[in-house]
């Protein structure tokens, strides 16, 4: 297994000087299959990196919307690599344009994990999101 080398909190602070319930280091990864932007209504897949074994965990991705709302969606470990949980979005999921704050939750019957919370920008579109199909209206006037 090869992980990111951890990022400058994780090198200059000792394990040992953390809370035991914390993960110190994450890292977040977009997969979009259109663009590097996450987009109202996109299907994405939201990976983010612990840094730590995930290994007999329930997994979550707890989020915080833009509009103050809040919510977790069940997550899972990555077949590739068992620090990373990963979540695949449906086209309703990312429905507010703004910063999301997102942090993995992880669950077994005697401890309770939470990593670091990272920011995920959810930009708005330039057309409404609608299942309607377009239509064209009649003139209301008579032709000359």
């Amino acid at each position: 297994m090869t992980t990111a080398a951890p990022t400058t909190l994780a090198t200059t602070l000792a394990p040992t000087t953390l809370a035991p319930t914390t993960f110190y280091n994450n890292e977040v990864s977009i997969e979009s299959q259109i663009s590097e932007d996450l987009f109202l209504g996109d299907v994405a897949t939201i990976s983010l990196d612990t840094y730590v074994n995930l290994d007999l965990f329930d997994l979550f991705i707890t989020y915080k919307k833009p509009n103050g709302l809040s919510g977790r969606w069940a997550a899972s470990q990555s077949p590739i690599d068992d620090s990373i949980a990963y979540y695949q979005t449906s086209k309703s999921d990312l429905d507010v344009a703004g910063t999301w704050k997102l942090q993995v939750l992880a669950i077994s019957p005697s401890i309770r994990h939470h990593s670091r919370i990272i920011d995920l920008i959810v930009k708005d579109t330039l057309s409404p999101i609608t299942t309607l199909a377009p239509t064209t209206l009649a003139p209301t006037t008579a032709a000359p």
